[in-house]
C-alpha cells in the first residue's frame, strides 16, 4: 500500500506534465484491473521496482543525474534492476562529465551491489545461481514471449542468454548514436533484460511495459482503447489464475473455451496485449517524428 502511495504521489506530484496526463496515469495506475490483479492481488514486490524506474526516470528528466544514479543503484540492490542500464547510464554521464566521473560512478555502483550482498554472503550467490537455473527451462512457461517462438520451433536456451545481450548492445549503440535520449535507453534495457526471459510472466511484462507511458502522451481515444485491452487481458489472467468468477458463471463455458491456463499459446497472446498495445503507439510515435513527453536533447 505504501509503495503504491508513494508511486501516485511521485507522478502525481513531481513528474513535469500537464495535469490531464497524471491524472490519466493516476487513474489507471490505481484502478486498473490488470494492475490490481498482477501487482495487488498477488503482493508483487513490482510496486516498489516501478517507483525506483518511476524516479530514475524524472531525475534524468529533470537533469538531476545523482539522483538518476542513487535510484539506479537502490534497483541493483534491491532486484538487480538497475544494472541493466548501466552502460546507457554510464555513457550519458561521461557526456556530461568525462571520463573520470562516469568511471567513478560505475565504481560506486559496483561497490554498492557488492555490499549488499555481504550480509548474506557466500548464500546470497545463490540467487544468481537460481536464475542461472531458470534460464535453461525450455519449453518456456507462463506467459514469456518466448513461447511463441518454442511454438514455431525456433527456441533453444541460449537464447535466454544471447538475445538479452544482443538487445542490450542493440540499445546502447541507438543511445550512442543519439537515436534515442537516455530515459528510452534505460527503459528499453530494462525491456530488453526481462523480455526473452523464459519465466516472464504477466507481472513482470506489465513491469517492462509501464515506464513506457511514461514516455508517451496518449490520446483520450488511446486512453480508452488501453483501458480496453488491459481490462480484456485483466480477465484472461483472472480465468486462468482464479477461475470464472461467479458473477460470470452463466458464460463460464465461453471463457474457458476463450482463454487458457499459463504456458499455453492463447495465454501468452491474451496476457500480452497490453504489452504489444503499448509498444505499438510508441513505436508509431518515433516513426512519426514525435518525441517522448517530456523531450530530453539525445
Amino acid at each position: 500500500v505504501f509503495g503504491d502511495v508513494a508511486v501516485l504521489l511521485l507522478i502525481g506530484f513531481w513528474f513535469p506534465r500537464p495535469q490531464s496526463w497524471r491524472l490519466a496515469f493516476i487513474l489507471f495506475y490505481a484502478f486498473n484491473p490488470f494492475v490490481l490483479l498482477a501487482w495487488t492481488v498477488y503482493a508483487q514486490d513490482k510496486t516498489l521496482l516501478f517507483f525506483g524506474i518511476a524516479a530514475l526516470l524524472l531525475a534524468l528528466e529533470r537533469g538531476r543525474e545523482w539522483s538518476a544514479w542513487l535510484a539506479a543503484t537502490a534497483l541493483a540492490a534491491f532486484k538487480f534492476l538497475g544494472a541493466f542500464g548501466l552502460p546507457a547510464l554510464a555513457l550519458h554521464w561521461f557526456r556530461k562529465r568525462g571520463w573520470w566521473w562516469a568511471l567513478a560512478s560505475v565504481g560506486a555502483f559496483v561497490v554498492v551491489l557488492a555490499l549488499s550482498n555481504l550480509p548474506w554472503f557466500p548464500k546470497s550467490l545463490d540467487a544468481f545461481t537460481r536464475r542461472n537455473d531458470l534460464l535453461a527451462i525450455n519449453p518456456p512457461i507462463h506467459a514469456s514471449p518466448t513461447i511463441v517462438l518454442a511454438r514455431i520451433g525456433i527456441y533453444a536456451p541460449i537464447a535466454a542468454k544471447l538475445l538479452p545481450v544482443a538487445a542490450a548492445i542493440a540499445v546502447l549503440v541507438l543511445f550512442a548514436r543519439r537515436r534515442i535520449d537516455v530515459r528510452e535507453a534505460m527503459v528499453w534495457s530494462l525491456f530488453a533484460g526481462y523480455v526473452f526471459l523464459p519465466d516472464t510472466d504477466f507481472d513482470r511484462m506489465l513491469l517492462i511495459t509501464l515506464p513506457f507511458l511514461l514516455l508517451l502522451d496518449l490520446s483520450l481515444a488511446r486512453w480508452v482503447f488501453i483501458w480496453i485491452v488491459s481490462c480484456v487481458s485483466a480477465l484472461a489472467g483472472l480465468v486462468a489464475t482464479h477461475g470464472v468468477p461467479h458473477e460470470l458463471s452463466g458464460v463460464a463455458g465461453t471463457l474457458n473455451s476463450l482463454f487458457a491456463p499459463g504456458g499455453t499459446l492463447r495465454y501468452v497472446l491474451w496476457l500480452n496485449l497490453f504489452p504489444v498495445l503499448v509498444l505499438g503507439y510508441y513505436l508509431l510515435d518515433r516513426r512519426a517524428g514525435r518525441a517522448p513527453a517530456g523531450a530530453l536533447t539525445p
